[in-house]
């Protein structure tokens, strides 16, 4: 039992990206033109889904190669991704995925695909174990709120329970 843990604890550890501080905010009605995204569909404020990038560069590091902001068009929910893929950081290469205009970024280079809708897993790949970097996030507003440092779930819980203590938050 034990040494099939260690054996388990292994191979996740083996497959994953080295993690990277992320720490970012930003208002989801106004990204895409912040980013010079001139596109009319698929914005983080179109009602059937959208997406966002947001790359590295001398003012702002997001993530590995920048960060991927991504609205699910069948729930309206929200998902943070990183843009390195993992199949390719497993060979020692680097390259971002790009988004298909569905619900799949794909690496240009090993073209793996990734559904965006579930937690970031492979659709087309033997390396069932290369998930997306999927980053801890909240939205208050507007607000996205992007933050993987140690405690942000428990600063986050915090947040919310005082949100939901005060009566003029449930009118």
């Amino acid at each position: 039992m034990i040494l099939t843990m260690v054996a388990i604890m292994t191979v996740l550890t083996a497959s994953a990206i080295k993690p990277i501080k992320v720490k970012y905010t930003c208002d989801v009605t106004q990204i895409n033109k912040e980013m010079g995204d001139k596109r009319r569909k698929w914005t983080l404020n179109d009602p059937n889904g959208g997406w966002c990038y947001v790359r590295n560069d001398s003012t702002r590091s997001v993530g590995h190669n920048g960060i991927l902001i991504y609205k699910n068009p069948y729930t309206g929910k929200f998902k943070v991704y990183d843009l390195k893929c993992p199949v390719c950081d497993k060979k020692k290469r680097n390259s971002s995925v790009r988004m298909d205009y569905s619900v799949t970024a794909t690496c240009p280079k090993c073209k793996t695909s990734f559904n965006l809708c579930g937690v970031g897993h492979p659709v087309n790949s033997m390396d069932t174990e290369a998930y997306l970097e999927a980053y801890d996030f909240w939205i208050d507003g507007n607000i996205m709120h992007i933050d993987n440092s140690p405690g942000f779930n428990q600063r986050y819980n915090l947040w919310l329970s005082d949100y939901y203590s005060n009566p003029d938050n449930l009118k």
